[in-house]
């Protein structure tokens, strides 16, 4: 499990109390999945009180990319969905310090917040270095499933944005033939693959696996517009 290893590594300091509520919020898989009613729905106005346009990271690890995203964008709501609470908690103190108001950390499995997720809720979501749990014990906890495009083409807003990016070049390829027979979605680039991901601040497993040396791959795909049916069917 190469994603726990290194978040093995990951040195947290105590956490103050108020800072966790705020930034912050855990939800217990077992409710989620017999009582999700417990939960608000996952929007702008539910997670930081405002009507701003929201963007998703799943997998977002101790946070570096989102922070960067939320610091040079106040005036979009970020949220970062992971299942490694220590992660997380490294998410939350790097937010801390740069004192963001437009972050939120979930502890969660996203594959679980179908009952949670609004339609056109968030114009643009990430998912990058998914662990290539292709095959194996832990294939069940693969993130690019066709039910992981079922939520993300609910929740984006038409013209929307989907961002994939990996290491493993046969788990691209394979992510990649998946989105590419999926009607709801468009690549918004001729080319195979993208690369040069140079955002203002890289995510830690993106520093991790460019220092070995290992090509980083993308791609980029909007939902289409949906076709609006006549008032008489």
């Amino acid at each position: 499990m190469v994603r726990q290893k290194y978040l093995k590594n990951v040195k947290l300091h105590d956490l103050d109390e108020a800072v966790l509520a705020r930034y912050f919020k855990h939800y217990d898989p077992k409710t989620l999945h017999l009582a999700p009613e417990q939960f608000v729905p996952l929007t702008a106005e539910n997670l930081f009180g405002t009507q701003q346009p929201m963007e998703l990271e799943v997998g977002c690890g101790t946070g570096e990319f989102l922070c960067s995203l939320a610091a040079s964008q106040p005036d979009v709501s970020f949220v970062g969905i992971d299942n490694w609470r220590k992660a997380l908690y490294r998410a939350v103190e790097n937010a801390d310090a740069l004192a963001l108001d437009n972050i939120r950390f979930l502890h969660a499995d996203f594959l679980r917040m179908g009952p949670l997720l609004q339609p056109e809720s968030v114009q643009q979501v990430y998912l990058h270095f998914p662990p290539p749990y292709r095959r194996g014990r832990f294939h069940h906890a693969q993130l690019f499933t066709p039910t992981f495009l079922d939520w993300t083409a609910l929740i984006l807003t038409s013209g929307g944005r989907l961002s994939v990016m990996t290491d493993h070049a046969d788990y691209f390829l394979e992510m990649l033939a998946l989105i590419e027979r999926d009607p709801r979605f468009e690549k918004v680039h001729q080319e195979r693959s993208l690369t040069g991901f140079s955002p203002a601040e890289k995510s830690r497993f993106q520093r991790i696996w460019e220092r070995y040396g290992l090509d980083v791959l993308r791609f980029e795909v909007r939902k289409r517009p949906q076709p609006h049916q006549d008032a008489g069917g």
